[in-house]
C-alpha cells in the first residue's frame, strides 16, 4: 500500500520515519472481542455561548477550529498499523487522514435531556473505525431547556479508543484542543519514537520468548508471595463478587446519565467519616444506588457487591517525565461495597476501610509484579491470554467486579471552543460485556 504524505512523497524511508512504537499497555487495549466489546473513553464538554451570541456552533466552524489545533497532539493524526505475527502493532502518521470525517455536528435545539442522553450513549456504543486515527468529535449544538446549562450551549463529545491512553491522557488531549492556557506542548518520549523493523522483531522472537518465560516465572512467584501476605494477615484478601445482571453478555441498549452535586455538600458529607476521601463518598453513593436498584428488582444478593476502581501504578513525577509510557499504567483496586449493610452510615464507614485496604493490597510489590507481567509478553501471545479472560468475564463464567468507578480530574482554567467557554465537563467510563455498570 502506498503511503502518501501531504507533499506527495511516498518512499519507504519516509514511511519508516513516521512510524512510532506502541507501548505494551497501549497495545493490549487493542485486544477486543466481538462478544466483549471494545474499550473506549468518552468525555462530554459543555460550551456556553458568550453574551449576545445566539448562533449555534456549526460544522464549518468546528472544522476550522480543529484543523488549526490538530497538530498539538500526535494521537489526532496517527492511526494503528497492524502486522502479522510476530510483529507488534505500532502508530503510523496518516498522511491522508481525512480527519474531517471524524468531526460531526448536529443541531439539537428541539431535543430534551433524554434525547441528548440517548445521543451520548449511542456515541459510546458505536464501534470505532481503527483504519483511521482512533478518535471522534461529536458536537450537539444549540441545546435549550437543559437544567443547569445555559440555552444555546454546545455539548462536545470526544471519544477515544483506550489504545490512545487512559483518562488522564485523553483529558490532556482535549485541553490542548480547547486552548487550555496552562497546557504545555506535548513532549515526545524518545524511548518510543520509533519501533524496531519487522525483520528485527522476527529475529528477536527467541529473545522475546525467553523474556516472556522469565516474566511468567516472576508472576507465579508474585502470586505465591501475595498469598503468603494474605495468610500472614499483612494484607486482606480481595473480595469475591457475586453474580448480578451486570455480569454477563450485553443486551438491550446503552444508557447513561449525568448527576451533579454541590462540591461543598459532598465535602461536608465525606467528613462525617474520619479519613474518608471524596472518592470514598462517591463509592458510597454508587453502593447505595446499586443496592436500591437491585432491591427494587428483587435481585439484591445476600453477599456484598464488589466495586473496582483504577489506581495509577506510576508516580506523578514519572508521568510528567515519560507521559506515554506512564499512560495506561494502572492497577484495578477491588473493594466490598457493603451492599449487604442496610444502614448508609455504617456502609460508608465500611467502604472507607475497604478502600484503604484495597489500595494497600494493590501497592504491594507482588501485586505490582503480577499486574505488569504481560508487558513482557509478545503481543500476539498476550492477546490470546487477554481474549480468553475477556470471554470468561463476558459470558458471566468469571466475575471480577460488579461495577467500576473511575475518577479522572479534568482540571481548571478557561477552556474555549469556537468562541464559546467551557462550563461543565463530565465523562463516561468504558464498559464491556460482563462489566456492564460503570461510573465516572
Amino acid at each position: 500500500m502506498k503511503f502518501l504524505l501531504r507533499d506527495g512523497r511516498s518512499t519507504l524511508a519516509e514511511r519508516a520515519r513516521y512510524r512510532r512504537a506502541m507501548t505494551p499497555r497501549h497495545a493490549l487495549e487493542l485486544v477486543s472481542d466481538a462478544a466483549a466489546g471494545e474499550s473506549a473513553i468518552v468525555d462530554v464538554w459543555v460550551f456556553a455561548p458568550g453574551p449576545g451570541d445566539h448562533r449555534p456552533v456549526d460544522r464549518n466552524a468546528l472544522l476550522e477550529w480543529v484543523g488549526a489545533r490538530i497538530a498539538r497532539s500526535r494521537a489526532l493524526t496517527e492511526r494503528v498499523e497492524f502486522h502479522r505475527c510476530p510483529a507488534d502493532p505500532n502508530w503510523i502518521r496518516d498522511g491522508d487522514a481525512q480527519w474531517e470525517q471524524q468531526v460531526r455536528c448536529v443541531d439539537v435545539g428541539d431535543e430534551d435531556w433524554d434525547g441528548l442522553r440517548r445521543r451520548f450513549a449511542a456515541v459510546l456504543a458505536e464501534p470505532m473505525d481503527l483504519s483511521r486515527p482512533p478518535w471522534e468529535l461529536h458536537a450537539f449544538a444549540g441545546a435549550k431547556g437543559i437544567a443547569g446549562i445555559p440555552d444555546g450551549s454546545t455539548f462536545v463529545v470526544l471519544k477515544f479508543h483506550h489504545c490512545v491512553g487512559d483518562g488522564i491522557e485523553t483529558v490532556a488531549i482535549a485541553r490542548r484542543l480547547f486552548d487550555d492556557p496552562d497546557s504545555g506542548a506535548e513532549h515526545a518520549d524518545r524511548n518510543v519514537l520509533s519501533g524496531p523493523p519487522l525483520l528485527v522483531q522476527t529475529a528477536a522472537v527467541p529473545l522475546r520468548a525467553a523474556r516472556m518465560l522469565r516474566a511468567s516465572r516472576r508472576a507465579r512467584a508474585a502470586v505465591a508471595a501475595f498469598d503468603a501476605l494474605v495468610d500472614r494477615e499483612a494484607i486482606t484478601a480481595a473480595p469475591a463478587a457475586p453474580h448480578t445482571r451486570f455480569n454477563g453478555p450485553l443486551t438491550g441498549r446503552t444508557t447513561m446519565d449525568v448527576v451533579r452535586w454541590d462540591i461543598r455538600a459532598a465535602q461536608d458529607a465525606r467528613r462525617t467519616v474520619p479519613g474518608a476521601t471524596l472518592n470514598d463518598f462517591v463509592l458510597a453513593v454508587v453502593s447505595g444506588g446499586l443496592r436500591g436498584y437491585l432491591e427494587r428488582h428483587g435481585e439484591l444478593p445476600r453477599e456484598s457487591l464488589v466495586g473496582a476502581f483504577p489506581m495509577s501504578a506510576v508516580a506523578p513525577k514519572e508521568r510528567l517525565r515519560a507521559p506515554e509510557r506512564a499512560s495506561n499504567q494502572f492497577a484495578m483496586v477491588l473493594l466490598s461495597l457493603s451492599t449487604d449493610e442496610p444502614d448508609p452510615l455504617a456502609r460508608f464507614r465500611a467502604i472507607v476501610a475497604g478502600s484503604a485496604a484495597g489500595k494497600s493490597r494493590a501497592r504491594t510489590p507482588p501485586a505490582v509484579t503480577a499486574t505488569t507481567a504481560l508487558d513482557d509478553y509478545p503481543w500476539w501471545i498476550a492477546r490470546r491470554i487477554v481474549t480468553a479472560h475477556q470471554r470468561r468475564v463476558a459470558s458471566g463464567a468469571q466475575v471480577i467486579a460488579n461495577t467500576t468507578v473511575a475518577n479522572v480530574p479534568r482540571g481548571s482554567g478557561e477552556l474555549t471552543c469556537c468562541g464559546a467557554r467551557a462550563v461543565s465537563p463530565s465523562g463516561c467510563s468504558p464498559y464491556t460485556a460482563g462489566e456492564g455498570s460503570t461510573t465516572s
